[in-house]
């Protein structure tokens, strides 16, 4: 096929990061998307791309079945898109398929595979927990002989901690064991008791060129249970290049040259200990804070990164605010079915606090909210990581949320 180049795009995102077009449009090349609701994409515009086919589920048979449609497109593609965590795997398949440079599916496992991410950064010299593969055969008695409790037992590959849990004693690790699904691997871990952080940032030529710190004030399996998460920034604090030194070494050991990832780790007697990693922005509140407050869109730089371009486009640069941003969500985990009755505030609100998101009287709680529906989601900034903390923690107090 004559013409520039074409780069495919795989996407099921309906919220407003996934405008690709915006994100590539210095780009020579034609896009063409296959998605599964192009209608539900925030600003769409056929003519931004070259093709656009919408499949019911974004499975390698499908995208083969329309790459099958136009051989003569399908050998002109040079680059292919799938940014979100759970397409990453089918991205790297089709480029594999196709022959295109770019992430391929033993990389992918890098950071998808959480045993075999822990592996590499451990042989990289990063300390990481004790970890080992369990399955229904593994007895609680033989992870009692070898850890003390709390044990981690969790999905070795996943995502916002769906299926983690913390057993705190024989009955509950056992009752666990018993429930873990079938043709899924799992694994067990020692508990870290230090400060759990999230680092988001983006690798470009093999160096750290952008990286956003954060505490979490509570914790992704307690959000699951119905409690709040949120986070500070701690970028102007001592954890600061405890967390640059451990990040960088950890990308280095997993072979990240060019990308955006959103690490988790703990700091435990002032030493940074790898927890997971994953090869795309973090979710939750931390793409819109990120862009405001640093100047980094991480969703266009995982875009422009997968297509060897720059990360930020001509004219943009990361900057480092004076204080600390964060950020809180209120769990409608456990509230499933039942209608939102109000929010109301018991008080003042605390300075610095911007309401991102509210949901409304009458409002249905879907079967399974997690991350994608919260009764509030808040944006903060204060002075300080401490002032940002307090802040959250004030707003918790105050802030109500009534379901019928």
């Amino acid at each position: 096929m004559n013409g520039p180049p074409i780069f495919l795009i795989l996407n099921h995102l309906t919220d407003e990061y996934a405008r690709y077009a915006d994100y590539l449009d210095d780009a020579t090349a034609r896009l063409w998307l296959i998605t599964t609701n192009a209608e539900g994409m925030p600003g769409f515009r056929p003519q931004d791309y070259y093709r656009v086919d919408v499949v019911p589920a974004l499975t390698w048979p499908a995208v083969q079945a329309v790459l099958a449609t136009d051989r003569a497109a399908t050998a002109a593609v040079q680059q292919v898109v799938a940014v979100s965590e759970y397409d990453l795997e089918l991205g790297a398949v089709v480029r594999e398929q196709l022959g295109v440079k770019g992430y391929s599916v033993e990389y992918v496992r890098r950071f998808r595979d959480k045993a075999y991410s822990k592996a590499l950064v451990a042989a990289g010299g990063v300390r990481v927990p004790d970890w080992l593969a369990v399955d229904a055969a593994t007895s609680a008695e033989s992870l009692e002989e070898r850890w003390q409790y709390p044990i981690v037992v969790k999905p070795v590959s996943g995502a916002a901690s769906a299926g983690v849990t913390v057993c705190h004693s024989r009955p509950e690790l056992a009752a666990k064991l018993r429930r873990l699904a079938p043709g899924q691997q799992w694994e067990a871990e020692t508990f870290i008791g230090g400060a759990l952080y999230h680092c988001d940032g983006y690798v470009e030529d093999g160096a750290v060129r952008f990286l956003s710190p954060s505490r979490y004030l509570g914790s992704c399996t307690a959000f699951n249970e119905g409690r709040p998460l949120g986070a500070v920034s701690v970028q102007h604090t001592a954890e600061a290049p405890i967390l640059a030194d451990g990040a960088a070494r950890s990308v280095r050991a997993l072979g990240l040259e060019n990308g955006v990832f959103h690490l988790e780790a703990f700091i435990d007697r002032g030493e940074f200990v790898f927890l997971e990693i994953g090869h795309r922005p973090g979710g939750g509140e931390i793409l819109p804070l990120v862009h405001r407050h640093a100047g980094v869109d991480l969703m266009s730089a995982a875009v422009r990164l997968s297509c060897e371009l720059p990360a930020l486009p001509a004219g943009q640069s990361p900057r480092t605010p004076a204080g600390s941003y964060g950020w809180l969500m209120c769990s409608a985990v456990g509230r499933q079915g039942r209608l939102v009755r109000g929010i109301t505030a018991r008080g003042e609100l605390p300075p610095g606090v911007r309401i991102a998101h509210a949901a409304f009287p009458g409002q249905r709680v879907p079967a399974d909210p997690e991350y994608d529906f919260t009764g509030m989601s808040a944006h903060i900034y204060a002075g300080t990581a401490a002032e940002a903390e307090a802040t959250i923690q004030r707003l918790i107090e105050v802030v109500e949320i009534r379901y019928d």
